[in-house]
């Protein structure tokens, strides 16, 4: 294919049959990192084509696959995430041919899928190279991951997002304060979509740790199925958890003897990451101290990656979280479904090893909220867990 013959590619959804047509994409692409097992084994690829949560769209010439897009749905969320955008390398026209077909896959989200308000996408299982293709076509830069290990290899991985019709002019809820070490990279994210100025709290009254229970021991159960159950059981029982963070499942779980302190973990041990997804709590506890022996814990496992997700509006929690050595690193206005409204949302990290150095030649909006990320990080270099 000669550059200009885009315009001769057809588009189709993705079916079982097509499991051998998307590896021979995948051994032609560019995008061989960790993590992508799925297409090293037919049968894992199979079960991802069929399933109802996944939108896979081929695009053809001459009636062969050259590239191909992953889009995960989460229908309650009313959200998309790519996972894989990948082209034949053999084409010299290879990012025009994966803009048309992100274009056409957007196209499709939109006005025929029609249950999605956003689609966003993460390094964490991308390339910085596929996600320029996103930026390319109009998505936002919403943060970045330092120190993450993903699908490149600039240790600065990011978020980009793209808002459906009025999802942040009406759906997007406004009523609410900031806590002071979020505004800068709500101004970062502010700058690329014109958002309303939000306004600004003060800074949390710290709490009597002495008004609290003393902190029970707590342990690491690796028990996948376990914690898958125990899980689903507390989300069908309808208990005061919070939980909420879309497209991870949680395989390990953080807990007392008694199991009135549980904290859901998802595990990438390949990648010596973990995301805190959820925690379900019956007693008394001074969050600081909870959340630094969770940290502490995961670290004595040999994982040096850490995230959690929370509320933009709720600012104790975020300043629990910074107390207990978590950096802001991302913005995402209107992320969570709430009714018909979104909330905005703060992606937080903690990593255990030396900040690597991120090659800074890339959109300007990666290196703004690496500077503000940085400015927090440096206060907790020589941090102490028992601090």
């Amino acid at each position: 294919m000669s550059p200009g013959d885009e315009s001769l590619l057809s588009y189709r959804l993705g079916t079982v049959a097509d499991v051998f047509d998307v590896m021979k994409v995948y051994q032609k692409s560019e995008s061989h990192f960790a993590g992508e097992e799925l297409f090293l084994d037919y049968r894992k690829l199979q079960a991802s084509l069929a399933a109802a949560d996944w939108l896979w769209i081929l695009s053809e010439s001459n009636q062969e696959a050259v590239a191909v897009i992953a889009i995960c749905v989460d229908r309650a969320q009313r959200m998309g995430k790519i996972l894989h955008l990948l082209a034949d390398r053999t084409h010299t026209s290879g990012k025009d041919i994966l803009r048309q077909l992100l274009r056409y896959a957007l196209n499709y989200l939109e006005h025929v899928f029609c249950d999605i308000d956003l689609v966003y996408s993460s390094t964490i299982t991308f390339t910085m190279a596929a996600q320029e293709i996103t930026i390319l076509e109009g998505f936002k830069i919403a943060g970045i991951f330092p120190n993450a290990i993903g699908g490149g290899h600039s240790k600065l991985n990011g978020v980009t997002i793209c808002y459906f019709a009025n999802c942040l002019s009406q759906k997007r809820f406004q009523e609410i304060s900031l806590h002071p070490s979020i505004v800068p990279f709500f101004q970062v994210t502010r700058g690329q979509l014109t958002l309303p100025d939000l306004q600004v709290t003060q800074t949390p009254s710290e709490l009597e740790k002495n008004n609290f229970g003393k902190l029970p021991i707590l342990e690491l159960i690796q028990a996948p199925k376990f914690v898958e159950g125990r899980f689903s059981q507390l989300n069908r029982s309808h208990s005061e958890m919070a939980n909420f963070y879309p497209f991870y499942s949680a395989n390990a779980l953080i807990c007392d003897p008694s199991q009135e302190i549980e904290i859901f973990i998802a595990i990438s041990q390949d990648r010596s990451s973990a995301a805190i997804i959820g925690e379900h709590i019956e007693r008394s506890i001074y969050p600081v101290d909870l959340y630094t022996q969770v940290l502490h814990i995961l670290q004595t496992h040999g994982i040096s990656y850490v995230e959690i997700i929370n509320d933009a509006g709720d600012s104790y929690g975020i300043d629990c979280f910074l107390k207990a050595g978590f950096t802001p690193s991302a913005y995402v206005p209107a992320f969570k479904r709430q009714g018909e409204t979104r909330r905005d949302y703060v992606v937080m990290v903690r990593s255990f090893v030396t900040l690597m150095r991120p090659s800074l030649a890339v959109a300007q909006p990666y290196v703004d909220f690496f500077r503000e990320f940085y400015k927090i990080e440096r206060k907790n270099y020589f941090r102490k867990l028992s601090d």
